[in-house]
């Protein structure tokens, strides 16, 4: 409500009107150091909200509010800062539950139609000079907010923050789950106040996998029906990069990969104690981790175009056979009975009842 009321009392006067309606930042205040125009609410964290407010500037606010503030900061002792740190969350929680209640009114009300613009997409982002994905994003939570029953004074009270926020938006954006969705979120909102953000995200993970467990299979399948990968030079550098495929082939190729990371890594430590000695510990690697990561690659590129040309030479033509992989399944037992009984190799609850 704070967002929205700041809205209400700005006076358009000294303002001016961007190509859609859009509440713009007049141009004396553009020309402001970006910490006054920060402090006095031109524009808003990493978010890119702003509003223009006249009174602020015809105030006479020195430039090097901010830089003030963080020196007052600076000031405070650790129990202090720590304090005022968690009260800023707790004023970012209220003001953004606040912003997404907005939201979803002014959907309800098809406000965009009456603003000029065909999308509400569109009106997010004319009214708070967002960019798309971030309007797309708002308007998910929004949506959230309104249909999950006490996630929106959850997150108003400050016992949430705006990632479970974001989780539960991407969570009733899951047609697949939706339905269900209602009757778990009051287990789900005890999950996300008491555990840390990890393993909420667990949770809600278990949760989608025992609700959709079809559409665990079709996101497999489409995986790998739409696998590809390309090799090529961007200008002079290599430039390598995959997606899809199954599990089973994920853990394989990323097993290799780790492997040969190991063997690098190896190669380092010996390096580093062939050129220091008993004093190699107080020295960095040769190689960074990710410079490794790429050395390890091409070492597997060469490797396997090595025993091709092995296979050549000696006669045989060259073969790209798999070798043997061996992968540990883990199932619940539920699961499994229920998965044995649909392929026939268990009789079904259905049967045994008689």
């Amino acid at each position: 409500m704070r967002v929205a009321r700041a809205a209400r009392s700005v006076d358009r006067s000294d303002s001016t009107i961007g190509r859609r309606g859009a509440l713009q930042t007049p141009l004396a205040q553009r020309s402001l150091p970006i910490e006054q125009q920060f402090a006095c609410g031109y524009i808003s964290p990493a978010r890119g909200l702003f509003f223009a407010t006249p009174t602020c500037y015809d105030s006479g606010m020195e430039t090097g509010a901010f830089a003030t503030r963080i020196e007052e900061l600076v000031d405070l002792s650790d129990d202090d800062l720590n304090a005022t740190l968690r009260a800023a969350e707790l004023a970012r929680r209220e003001a953004e539950s606040e912003l997404a209640a907005t939201i979803a009114v002014a959907e309800q009300r098809q406000l965009h139609q009456r603003d000029g613009h065909r999308t509400m997409k569109g009106y997010l982002r004319a009214n708070c000079n967002w960019s798309s994905p971030e309007a797309t994003r708002w308007r998910s939570i929004a949506r959230a907010v309104e249909w999950l029953p006490g996630l929106g004074d959850s997150w108003m009270a400050g016992r949430i923050g705006h990632a479970q926020v974001e989780v539960f938006g991407r969570l009733f954006g899951n047609r697949r789950v939706r339905d269900q969705l209602p009757e778990f979120t009051p287990i789900l909102l005890d999950n996300a106040e008491q555990l840390s953000f990890d393993n909420f995200d667990a949770c809600v993970a278990s949760f989608v996998s025992q609700a959709d467990e079809d559409g665990t299979h079709e996101d497999r399948d489409t995986a790998v029906e739409h696998r590809s990968a390309h090799m090529v030079l961007n200008g002079a550098e290599l430039d390598i990069s995959a997606v899809g495929g199954d599990p089973v082939t994920a853990t394989e190729v990323q097993g290799i990969g780790r492997e040969f990371e190991q063997l690098e890594f190896d190669a380092d430590v010996a390096t580093r104690a062939a050129q220091y000695g008993d004093d190699a510990a107080a020295h960095d690697l040769p190689r960074t981790a990710p410079q490794r990561k790429f050395d390890a690659l091409i070492a597997i590129f060469r490797l396997a175009a090595a025993a091709l040309r092995a296979q050549a030479e000696g006669g045989a033509a060259p073969t790209l056979a798999n070798a043997p992989v061996v992968v540990n399944v883990v199932i619940d037992d539920a699961t499994f009975q229920r998965m044995l009984a649909e392929a026939g190799l268990l009789p079904s609850l259905n049967d045994l009842r008689g």
